[in-house]
């Protein structure tokens, strides 16, 4: 077997052409069995970040958001699946871009230099010791604004 990209094909007689189109698609002919076959391969997760830093980039503001059409056309993928958002995520972090997925569909993303300027707090003016002892998980959800386990059984 010769590894194409994420393809395996099986060679006949050693004779196996491999000429690429383009960075992830493939022309493989084997003039042994007359066979032709065009190949796409995947773009890379680090592929899509580096595009969706491009697109940030581009529209010089320091966060921006984008649908998942979006991103399925920068991955040039029909379906996103969650395992291939999260390696997006991770690539993304590495060149610098905070990529999280939005509660009403599509992405945000923002530069994590944006936030060198943002302003620092600790825990301990805002939340003194004393007062983190005795907060309950119920009583953080609920000063969130945000609901509690309780409210979420009720709702199914």
């Amino acid at each position: 077997m010769v590894k194409g990209g994420q393809v395996q094909f099986l060679v006949v007689n050693g004779s196996l052409d491999e000429i690429p189109i383009r960075d992830y698609i493939w022309l493989i002919r084997n003039p042994v069995l007359g066979l032709n076959w065009r190949v796409r391969l995947y773009r890379s997760a680090r592929h899509t970040a580096l595009f969706i830093a491009l697109l940030l980039k581009r529209s010089q503001k320091t966060r921006i958001r984008f649908g998942e059409s979006t991103m399925r056309k920068l991955a040039e993928r029909k379906k996103l699946r969650s395992a291939f958002v999260f390696e997006v995520q991770l690539a993304a972090m590495d060149v610098g871009v905070i990529l999280v997925e939005l509660n009403r569909g599509g992405f945000g993303a923002m530069w994590a230099a944006a936030l060198d300027g943002a302003a620092s707090v600790t825990a301990k003016s805002l939340i003194p010791v004393a007062e983190r002892k005795k907060l309950s998980e119920e009583k953080l959800l609920s000063e969130l604004d945000l609901p509690t386990p309780a409210e979420d059984d009720e709702e199914d």
